[in-house]
């Protein structure tokens, strides 16, 4: 009987590996549709289908022009057309003279005829499963309460009554970030953060030739002109992903090692303490990091975090300085990822990383035999020795890609 229930829960756990995998295998063809004739949009790509899977709020931060709009319409139009807990999208600009029947719905009047203040909330935020809301920190006292219960709690106060809200994901963009104290704490709701700069002189030439290229029915305003075939593999592949309770309940049987837990707790204490300014990260953001963490990599089909997933802790834990998301990229990268470098022998086809032997990182990466790379004995991320100059990581470097986590690569020094 032991030997049976053994065998049955093997197949299971096979089962749910097979699963995640599959997921992880949908993000491609998503992320196709996200990003589509854009240019040097691929993180702000990634992070806009992290958050509509682990149900995150977030923020685009960055010029006039740069797409923030176009890709939260995009993600709007993809997650609406069908699969798992697909619903409706709210749109709205802010601005200081925004009043709160625009956003969360005109007071009814058979309501105030029996002296109760009830608001019809159908068409907008409370009744709506994803929103883009533009230059958000332009929102007036009137509406800040309320809209700080909601993207918290997912509730609303409705005439005395708290309905719940199915509100999954909130996209917000600005171009600024808020100076004024009043608006902390609904900065902080958002837990993804990505400032946007403008297309870079390097990628300028394919922008300019994306425009001229662009089909004369695709210049019209529209949020997503995609080939039939790209359309259908995006739906498809939405319809394939887990719903946000699925993730969450996959996401629980993830393992988060304790040596992770750790480099986490120093990470915070390093940018109060050394910091210039010094970054606070509430206790809400440190424990929603967490589990944004397993999430990721639990969609990415991980069955246990590493080292590498802290990466994606740059776009969570920098505030007022954009900088500073580099500032926790390098943080990771020097305290908490393994060096690689060359061997005693000098030889570059025959190398080992550093510290690999080291109590935290035992069993976090096996190498390839016959190869130099190494690979996550759980999740898909690899180290690989890359001697190509010409793929932005220099001549004899290493490039860390995890895969799915944080979702692209990284150029690191022999």
């Amino acid at each position: 009987d032991k030997e049976h229930e053994t065998g049955e829960n093997s197949m299971e756990d096979h089962g749910k590996e097979e699963e995640e995998e599959e997921w992880a295998q949908q993000l491609g063809p998503m992320l196709q549709v996200l990003t589509e004739g854009l240019v040097e949009r691929e993180v702000e790509g990634k992070l806009l289908l992290l958050a509509a899977l682990t149900g995150e709020h977030l923020l685009l931060v960055g010029p006039p022009g740069c797409a923030k709009s176009l890709l939260a319409k995009r993600l709007a139009e993809v997650c609406s057309c069908g699969g798992p807990e697909a619903g409706s999208f709210f749109e709205r600009l802010l601005t200081r003279f925004t009043v709160p029947e625009e956003i969360f719905g005109p007071l009814s009047l058979k309501e105030l005829e029996r002296d109760k203040l009830v608001r019809k909330v159908i068409g907008y935020l409370p009744h709506a499963h994803f929103a883009f809301l533009d230059e958000v920190f332009k929102a007036n006292s009137s509406i800040l309460n309320s809209l700080l219960t909601l993207l918290n709690e997912r509730v609303f106060h409705n005439g005395g009554v708290c309905m719940p809200s199915p509100l999954r994901c909130v996209v917000a963009a600005s171009n600024e970030l808020p100076e004024c104290p009043e608006l902390d704490a609904l900065y902080d709701r958002f837990l993804l953060r990505r400032f946007m700069p403008l297309v870079s002189d390097a990628g300028s030439r394919a922008l300019l030739r994306q425009a001229l290229d662009l089909p004369a029915e695709a210049a019209q305003p529209s949020t997503l002109r995609l080939g039939h075939h790209t359309g259908i593999a995006a739906l498809h592949a939405w319809q394939s992903l887990p719903s946000f309770s699925e993730l969450r309940r996959a996401a629980s049987q993830v393992e988060f090692p304790s040596r992770l837990l750790r480099r986490i707790t120093e990470l915070r204490i390093f940018l109060r303490v050394e910091a210039d300014p010094p970054v606070l990260i509430s206790d809400r953001r440190l424990a929603q990091a967490v589990e944004l963490l397993r999430s990721a990599a639990c969609a990415a089909g991980a069955s246990s975090l590493s080292e590498i997933d802290l990466l994606l802790l740059q776009h969570v834990f920098w505030d007022r300085e954009p900088g500073q998301a580099v500032l926790v990229r390098d943080w990771v990268i020097d305290n908490a990822v393994p060096r690689a470098g060359a061997s005693e022998s000098g030889d570059l086809g025959d190398v080992h990383v550093e510290g690999a032997g080291w109590a935290f990182l035992d069993g976090v990466y096996a190498k390839e035999p016959g190869q130099p790379v190494y690979k996550q004995k759980s999740g898909v991320g690899t180290l690989r020795l890359d001697t190509d100059s010409s793929s932005g990581g220099g001549a004899h470097s290493w490039l860390l890609c995890d895969g799915l986590r944080p979702l692209y690569v990284y150029a690191l020094s022999p």
